[in-house]
């Protein structure tokens, strides 16, 4: 039986309960954690594995 509040206690880059995985939209995040894959697929998180998030403050007038 399956209850909402499980999903906290997965460690898994994805779950189908009850079908299987023929579709994925590309805003989706999609891939394995740990071992067992090389990180998340999709245009946004391929590109934030990519990058380095960086604050840049410039002074009023410029």
């Amino acid at each position: 039986m399956w209850h909402y509040t499980q999903q906290k206690e997965l460690e898994t880059g994805g779950v189908v309960i009850n079908g299987t995985s023929n579709f994925r939209l590309d805003h989706w995040p999609y891939g394995g954690i740990k071992r067992s894959g090389l990180g998340r697929e999709g245009p946004r998180f391929a590109i934030e594995e990519m990058t380095e998030t960086k604050m840049v403050v410039l002074p009023q007038g410029l």
